[in-house]
This record gives structure tokens, sequence and C-alpha cells, in this order.
């Protein structure tokens, strides 16, 4: 290569990492312009009904006594939420004189990096490398950021607006993602598998963090294993005819790493317990629809969900293109195995979807189906737009195609609104606790205020008080009533 193409190469990659940059500070702001949801105040201070977990992360009470707590397999949700809201705002809160301020910093900065992260995460699985100097692996990233949406499509958003299910779902995913990553890099390459131990450590406890933190974490990891188990088995078996089927899925399982399969059956005995540990949440709920009725909800939700959402219309547009073009492109055995396996990952997410009436009903889901629930579905899509675009990209990037893409990623980009001040009425509000001098106060119903709606706060008004207080945004604890 010349002096002036690698010149050329080195200013692209500075101009996709200041692209970049720019985004992640845009975001940021979006994010800052977010209010506080409703179940904030209550999981970090946190309210009786919510202390049991942390003082029983695992369990122990649940297995031996059968008892019953909130949010019972959940705990390093609710301690990295603490943590966060906790040790992380006091610190943030050291470099602002107004704490309103610093708060919203705190709850923007979690969003942003779990944003980031997993931006990240999409190029290092298209790539299949983490290489911030590679030039796949920065065209990987910014392909992903469009698809990345806070104030746009709803229905793919993987950032919630409310920072408490980013935690419960945008950063557990993130944390699953990172596990498989390795495994995903030895399967697809079929290189040597070797972990230091100190790798191995971390992964026990990055299995542990897996089982016990995340909503959807225990319920997928389960359906996974037990859907790419059964097709690694089948593939065994279909390969090897003329050996017995048991010999066949012998010889099938002696090919994977001994590493490899104690890491993922450490895995699922530990999310088979939390499931079931799950069980005794006082959560769920102890009325719901009939199997049948949830069925026929699911049916409804779909159809809402699939039809209405314009983002499913435009991944089907650009997947339906891309694969067209790829179909006409050499590309090496890696990628074309990756490729020929989406087939499977849409029989996947059928089966995923089909199955979701088995696991309850929730009143805030009305028709089963929703953006959170199917945020493991959007994280494949949105993989395989990134992986088969940078694939074009690689090998056949033209005027043409450029445009087609150029066009669709301005759809994505400017659905994604600005938003900046959602949250205005809101910091209005929080600001007369610092100037308060009663010890009672009286605020308007004019927006939500650490609820979820604006008629059910006057009784949760002391944890709210005690909560802002310990911000130190007020100089005492002061109760209000929203009138």
């Amino acid at each position: 290569m010349s002096d002036k193409a690698k010149n050329f190469s080195t200013h692209f990659k500075y101009l996709i990492l200041l692209i970049i940059l720019l985004d992640v500070v845009y975001t940021f702001k979006q994010n800052y312009g977010k209010p506080i949801d409703g179940d904030l105040v209550s999981i970090v201070l946190p309210t009786k009904n919510y202390a049991r977990v942390l003082e029983d992360p695992f369990g122990i009470s649940v297995l031996l006594k059968h008892q019953k707590y909130s949010g019972s397999n959940r705990y390093f949700c609710h301690k990295s939420m603490q943590i966060w809201f906790k040790d992380v705002e006091h610190v943030v809160a050291f470099f602002f004189k107004d704490k309103t301020t610093a708060l919203y910093v705190t709850s923007a900065l979690f969003n942003t990096l779990v944003y980031l992260f997993f931006i990240v995460l999409f190029a290092a699985y298209a790539s299949m490398k983490v290489a911030f100097k590679s030039k796949e692996f920065l065209v990987s990233m910014l392909i992903a950021l469009p698809f990345m949406q806070i104030n746009g499509f709803d229905s793919i958003a993987l950032i919630d607006g409310a920072v408490t299910y980013t935690f419960f779902y945008g950063l557990a995913l993130c944390v699953v993602l990172l596990y498989f990553f390795p495994f995903y890099i030895y399967f697809i390459s079929k290189k040597t598998f070797s972990f230091p131990f100190i790798k191995h450590a971390i992964w026990i406890l990055l299995a542990v963090y897996i089982s016990f933190g995340g909503t959807l974490n225990q319920p997928l990891i389960l359906y996974a294993s037990a859907f790419f188990t059964s097709l690694f088995l089948l593939q065994k078996i279909t390969q090897n005819k003329e050996q017995s089927i048991f010999k066949s899925i012998k010889v099938g399982v002696a090919e994977i790493p001994t590493s490899i399969k104690f890491h993922l059956s450490f895995l699922i005995l530990l999310c088979l317990y939390s499931y079931y540990i799950g069980m005794f949440n006082d959560e769920n709920p102890t009325e719901m629809p009939t199997l049948y009725e949830r069925y026929f909800l699911l049916l409804k939700g779909i159809g809402i969900h699939f039809t209405i959402n314009i983002p499913y219309l435009l991944f089907l547009i650009l997947l339906t293109a891309n694969y067209i073009v790829l179909k006409k492109i050499s590309i090496n055995k890696q990628e074309s195995a990756l490729l020929k396996f989406s087939k499977y990952i849409v029989l996947f997410s059928i089966i995923y979807i089909a199955i979701l009436p088995l696991g309850g009903y929730r009143n805030y889901r009305p028709f089963i189906i929703r953006y959170d629930i199917m945020s493991p579905i959007n994280i494949l899509i949105i993989f395989y737009s990134i992986f088969t675009c940078c694939l074009i990209v690689k090998y056949d990037f033209n005027k043409r195609y450029a445009v087609f893409l150029g066009i669709l990623l301005f759809i994505f980009m400017i659905s994604d609104k600005p938003d900046f001040h959602n949250n205005k009425c809101q910091k209005q509000k929080l600001r007369t606790f610092s100037t308060a001098k009663e010890d009672t106060i009286r605020i308007n119903k004019a927006c939500m205020f650490f609820q979820w709606n604006t008629d059910r706060n006057d009784y949760n008004s002391p944890s709210i008080s005690k909560m802002i207080y310990e911000w130190k945004i007020s100089e005492k604890p002061v109760y209000f009533i929203q009138e």
C-alpha cells in the first residue's frame, strides 16, 4: 500500500471515530432529557418490598423455606442500580453545584454507556474481532449507530426511556452477548479454544451475574440452549448416518472443548436454579387470562407490533436486498457459514414468539408482545442488518448500493428525534425541594414525578422524599402532596 493510500485509510478511521464520538455526545444529550421513571426510587432506596432481594441475593430462603419476595432472582439488577444511583451519583454530584443536574447526568451517563456497549458488541460480532484500528470493526460501529434508537422507533429500542428498564434489559443482554462472544468466535472460526485462568474466573462470575440479573436472561438462556443443542445434535446425526444416533451424539459432544462444555453447563444449571427461584417472585401475577386467551392476545399483539411499526418493514427491505446482492458475491467460508445460519435464526425467532404466552401475562403488556420482550429478536435483526451491510461494503460496494443504504439509514436517523427536554417539568418540580422551607410542600400534577402516572404519587411520598434528601437535592426530608 502506498503512503497516500495509508494516509487516506488512517484519515478515514479517524473520521469514523469522530462521527461515533459526536453520536455518543448527541445520545447523551437525548438521555439527559429523560425523566426518572416510577420504579427507580423503590429499588435504589430500597423500599421494604425490595430490601429482601439485597439481603438474600441467591434465594436461599426461597430454596429452604419457600419464602416470597419481590425480585427474588434479580439481585444484580437491584444491586447495580443501588451502586449506580448512590455511589456513582455521589461522585458525579461532587462536580455539580446543582444536585438536580447531577441526578440526570448520572442517569444519562448510564444509558449512554450501555448504548456504546451495544454498538461495540454489534461491531465485534459483525467483524468477528474487537480491534478499534480495524476498518471492518469501525465500519460495523458506524452502520450500527442509526439502528440504536433513543427517541425514535420504540419497537426496536434497546435503550429504554426508563433507566430502570435499561438495567433489567439492556445491560443484562449486553452481558449475555459479552459472555457468548468467545464461544461464538470458536464455533465460527473453529480455531483452538483456550482460556487463561483469569478468564475462566471472570467467565464464572459473568455466569453468576447473568443468572441473577435481568428479566429475560434465565428463560432466554434455557430456551436458546435447548434450541441450539438440538440443532447441533441433529446436525451431527445427519452428518454421520452410518453410525448409531447415540454414537453420533457422543462424537459430536466430544468435538466441543471441555472448557466450553464446563462453562455452558455451569451457566445452564445456574439459570435453571435461578428460574426456579424466580417462581417465588411476589410480583408474579396471581391471576391471568387462560392460555387460550393469552394466545389470542399474542395474535392480536403480533398484528399490532409488526404491521403498525415501520422499522420491521425497513429491516425486511434492507435484509432482502442485502441477501440478493450477497448471492452474487464470493465471500469467505466463515462469513458464508454465518450467513447461511440465518435461516435457523428465523426459526429461533418464530419459536421464541410462539412460546411467549407460556411465560405468563403482565397487565402492562396487555398483548404479550412488546418492545422489551422483543429485545433478543431485535438484537438478532440488527446484527444481521449490520453484518450483511458490512459484507457488501467489504466486497461489492458501489454507488447504487451506497444510495440505497444511505436512504434507509437516513430514515432511521431522522426518526430518532432530539427531544432534549422531556424531563423539563420533572426537573422544575424537583428543584422546588432545594428551596423548600416547610416540611411538606404541594406540587401540581402537570407531569409524572418519580411514578408511572400522576394519580398515585402521594402514597409513595415518604420514600421519594427520603431519596431526594439522600441525593442532597433537599437540605432535609421534604414531603409532598400532589394536587
